[in-house]
């Protein structure tokens, strides 16, 4: 049997794998409720990675990292459009 080439793997990895597939949009959405995304930027004010603000809320960091990548030049964007 040849199908298997890497070995047993693990389900983390795909998961790992899919969310560094930048290529495909994923809904993060909860039923009720709408997408906030976070921007992290560098200096030069282009998108190192955005994510949807509740993965930093729920971790209570989100100003945290905020003000540390001010500090460092950076620029933090949240997309507030959805909340009125």
């Amino acid at each position: 049997m040849e199908e298997d080439q890497g070995g047993v793997e693990d389900n983390d990895d795909q998961v790992e794998e899919d969310l560094l597939d930048f290529g495909e949009e994923y809904d993060y959405r909860d039923s009720n409720s709408e997408v906030k995304e976070v921007s992290i930027m560098t200096h030069h004010n282009k998108a190192l990675c955005t994510l949807p603000e509740r993965i930093y809320d729920s971790y209570g960091e989100l100003e945290k990292i905020e003000k540390e990548l001010e500090s460092l030049g950076g620029v933090s964007q949240r997309d507030h459009s959805s909340e009125y």
